[in-house]
């Protein structure tokens, strides 16, 4: 079976820098309302395209426990595959939650952050464990948790990437401090004649690999 799909007419533009063909950056963040569409773009379709265009690549979407992702990350990511046609590409289980792609066997799983051991003992048949997705990422509050999730992302044959997802921003907050401190900070002039801020820099590293981006959208 063969399917052609337009990655750009799916996503638009405002978030191609970020997109992970353009940006293999280690961390990046994403901060927006729930009308900016990045959990459809970059936690729904751009999952999708990982596993379909990377042989190696499997998936983790976590989110505070189970039941988050069980009415948030897990439907979201089926409907779409719904809504391009892909349903006979892909196996969607429910327990546990699970999307399996037929043509290799590679995986999208969904676990807490509220148990780290859940992840970091994860194991996949095929290929490597690629990828973590933190969906509403304020629910991951302890840094301590999210080290020991980042150092379990270590793949041989693809680079590793953590994305963060978040609606709100507050700044009482590791993530704020570790990643977005000095570097991207609050402009609310920018903002009101542009659609998002962006910022990239390649040599950040925190011990597991190369590479911060940060993303703060309005539309």
């Amino acid at each position: 079976m063969s399917k052609q799909i337009s990655i750009q007419s799916l996503i638009g533009k405002g978030y191609n820098r970020g997109w992970w063909q353009n940006c293999n950056a280690r961390y990046r963040d994403f901060e927006g309302g729930r009308s900016t569409k990045k959990s459809t773009n970059m936690a729904g379709y751009e999952v999708l395209f990982k596993i379909m265009m990377d042989s190696n690549r499997n998936i983790i979407m976590s989110r505070k426990d189970d039941v988050n992702n069980s009415s948030s990350t897990y439907p979201n990511i089926v409907s779409l595959i719904n809504k391009l046609g892909l349903a006979p590409w892909f196996k969607c289980k429910v327990s546990p939650y699970e999307i399996i792609y037929r043509s290799t066997g590679q995986k999208i799983v969904f676990k807490g952050c509220n148990n780290p051991e859940a992840i970091t003992s994860t194991k996949f048949i095929v290929g490597e464990l690629t990828d973590v997705y933190f969906e509403e990422a304020s629910e991951l509050t302890s840094y301590e948790d999210f080290r020991k999730i980042d150092g379990s992302v270590r793949p041989v044959n693809s680079f590793g990437q953590i994305t963060f997802l978040s609606n709100g921003w507050d700044k009482k907050t590791w993530r704020y401090d570790i990643l977005w401190k000095g570097r991207l900070e609050d402009d609310v002039d920018y903002l009101e004649t542009h659609d998002y801020q962006d910022y990239y820099d390649p040599n950040f590293n925190l011990g597991y690999g190369y590479g911060l981006y940060l993303h703060k959208s309005t539309y």
